[in-house]
Formats: structure tokens, sequence, C-alpha cells
């Protein structure tokens, strides 16, 4: 039994509407961060008028409408102004007045185009790709030409990463207008999209290199989607391993967009640590052990510490405020008696931690914490413990 569905028309409807989707979380996700900004606002019009070409064009090449097609023109036609509109935003200041106007009546000429009856197919989509591709192109060296002194270190970023998102998806846009390029194995505008969404927007505390990286390990993942499909032996056909491909990697991307939202969510619903609202040490030593990550721990006074107490030990709590027994020797010979008598703490209580409160007299808290959250966000929280604990410390002993 055959299939009587196109394996392009599978592809391009499900690209599109994993960018709809992806492009309706970015939207979420800048509400959500900053509900009353004016660049938000304009962006989440901007994103909003993407999703809902993904959605319409989707349902117009399945339903082969044309007054649907005319709609998705309009649409189309209509980006490049709402994009400009966001990068005056991201400028602080306007556009031009001779590429607002291009802009501006370029959209029209395109949306007239689109709707005029007896007008040839190619003669519209000729126009409107010259309008949203030559638009958008315009907008990037808008942005790249920028007076980069009265814009913010964070400001010049975004945009750098909005312009290099430009770069990408400008010849993949080319691509939607498959009259023009008929040959095409499936239309990439929608990939370029969620590409461009995924690195200008996307896992707000990765850097531009941890973003990319993640690009090319989803493009990895989505080739292995390819080769797999062609092993399996369902088609030779190198185009359908491309459709697998970006079908992959949209999905994958789709996934990580949905990720970021529901970690940030899981972040705002993290009650605040508890050691900030300590004053005294009876307060710090009661919210310790609220503390999500270091609630085991113990406090050891003067007396504790005592039998421990040795130059070579003060001088490596002096030298080291927190000591991770996988740290072991700290730099020091494994034979020096400061080593020696913070291991024997260490194997005393079974430890993984001594986070020193204060050096005069010695105060430590010793916890263990479990080897599986060990990574740097765990680290940098307790460090923050540790500044607390001594400040409050030694505010009591000099008061």
């Amino acid at each position: 039994m055959t299939s009587s569905f196109d394996p392009k028309l599978v592809a391009d409807v499900l690209v599109n509407l994993f960018g709809a989707l992806g492009t309706l979380v970015v939207a979420y996700n800048l509400r959500r961060s900053d509900p009353h900004g004016p660049v938000t606002a304009r962006a989440i019009v901007a994103l909003g008028l993407v999703a809902i070409l993904f959605l319409v064009r989707s349902v117009a090449w399945s339903t082969s409408s044309g007054f649907l097609a005319a709609v998705v023109g309009i649409l189309a036609a209509a980006l490049p102004l709402a994009a400009l509109l966001v990068a005056e935003g991201l400028l602080r200041r306007h556009a031009p007045r001779v590429l607002k106007l291009a802009i501006l009546w370029g959209g029209v000429a395109a949306a007239v185009c689109s709707i005029v009856p007896k007008l040839p197919g190619i003669v519209a989509t000729f126009v409107l790709h010259v309008v949203v591709t030559g638009g958008f192109a315009a907008i990037g060296v808008l942005l790249w030409m920028r007076d980069q002194t009265s814009l913010t270190d964070g400001e010049n970023a975004v945009i750098r990463r909005v312009v290099a998102a430009i770069v990408l998806l400008v010849p993949l846009i080319a691509t939607d207008f498959i009259a023009i390029m008929p040959d095409l194995p499936m239309r990439f505008g929608a990939v370029g999209a969620l590409v461009a969404l995924f690195f200008a927007f996307g896992p707000g505390r990765d850097t531009n290199r941890q973003r990319i990286l993640s690009l090319l390990i989803f493009v990895a993942i989505a080739g292995l989607f390819a080769f797999g499909y062609l092993s399996a032996g369902h088609s030779h056909d190198m185009g359908q391993a491309i459709r697998t491909m970006a079908v992959g990697l949209c999905g994958l991307m789709l996934a990580a967009l949905c990720s970021e939202v529901v970690g940030a969510q899981s972040e705002r619903r993290k009650p605040a640590d508890p050691l900030l609202t300590a004053c005294t040490p009876e307060q710090f030593a009661g919210a310790l052990t609220q503390h999500r990550l270091i609630g085991n721990a113990l406090i050891l006074g003067e007396g504790d510490v005592a039998p421990l107490r040795h130059r070579a030990f003060d001088a490596l709590i002096a030298e080291r405020p927190i000591l991770k027994r996988a740290d072991a020797p700290w730099g020091r010979a494994a034979r020096d008696d400061g080593v020696e008598r913070a291991m024997s703490l260490f194997m005393t209580y079974d430890a993984t931690h001594i986070m020193r409160l204060s050096q005069q007299p010695p105060r430590l808290a010793i916890f263990a914490l479990p080897q599986i959250s060990a990574d740097a966000r765990t680290e940098s929280e307790i460090a923050a413990a540790q500044r607390i604990g001594e400040l409050i410390f030694t505010r009591m002993v000099t008061s």
C-alpha cells in the first residue's frame, strides 16, 4: 500500500508547526521575564505575527486554498515592518526615514500583488521574495552599522546575536519561495526562524559559544536521525534524508526552548535562600538547616576545633574559606600538618566540604554534599552561604 502523502508537503507542514510553537514559546518567555518592557512588547507582536504566518501557511499548503495563500502573502509582507519596529527598540532610536518608507511601501506592494486575481503567481512570488529578504537584509545592515557607544555592553551583545541570526535567516527565507526554486527538497524558512530564535533568544544563561555548540549537537543528532531513516531502507532519496534531518532538528530546538521555559518556571518557584534573612548566628544556624543543599551542615565552635589547632591548619583555613575534600591537598604537600588535620576532620564527619565562618575564634561549618549535586552552580551557592555566615559571625565578634 503506497502513501498518498507528499513528503515535501509533510516536511514543510511539520517544520512550520514546530516553528509556530517555538515562536510562541519564545514570546511567552519574553513576556514572563519583562511584561511591561516597550521593546518586549514590540518583540511579542512581531513573534505573534510570525507564529500566525507559520500556522496559516501550514493550513494553506495542506489545503491548496487560494484565499489562505493570499493571507500568507499579506502576513509575510508585514514581517519586515514588524522586524524594523523591534530593531528600533533595540537601537533606542528611529530608523532612517528612507528605510522606513521603503519597507512600508514595499510591504504594501507585496500585499497588493498577493491579492490581485489576474497577476501571474510567479510575479507575486518574486515581489514578495524581494520585499521580505531585502527588508530583513536592510534591517541587519542597520543593526550592524549602529552607534555602539550609545548602547550598553548587554544591548550590544543582544544586537550582535540578532544580526548573526539575520545573516543565517535571510538565505533560508529565500527557500520559502519555492515557485522560484522548485527543485529544492523543502522550504527552510521555518527551520531558519527556529535557529535564529534559538540563537538570539534561546537559553539565557548560555554564552554564544554554548549556543553554537548546542546547535552543532542538534545538527549531529538530526543527521543521525536521517542516517537511521535511510539505513532502515525506507528511502534512498537524498532529498528525503534532508527533510528528515530538518524535521528532527526543528523538533530538538523546540524541545530545548520548552525546556528553558520549564527550567525558568522552576527557578521562580524556588523559595528564596533562607540564609538571606539571618542577622544573628542563631538565626544563621536555624536558616542553615532549611537550606536545600547544605541543610545537614554542622557548625563547629571553638571547643570543637581546638584539638585541630595548629599554625599550618590555621593558615590553610585563612587561605581557603571553603575546603573541598576532592581538591585535597589544596596546593600543599600531602604530609603538611594543616592538610592532615583537615583530612582527619573530613573523615571524622564523613564530609565533603569545610566552610569557614570565622577565624578568631575559629568556627567552621562542615557538611556532606552528594557527588551528583556537585556542579558550578552548587559551588556558587556554597560560596554565597560562606560569605553570609562569615559576615554574621565576624560582626558578632567585633560588636
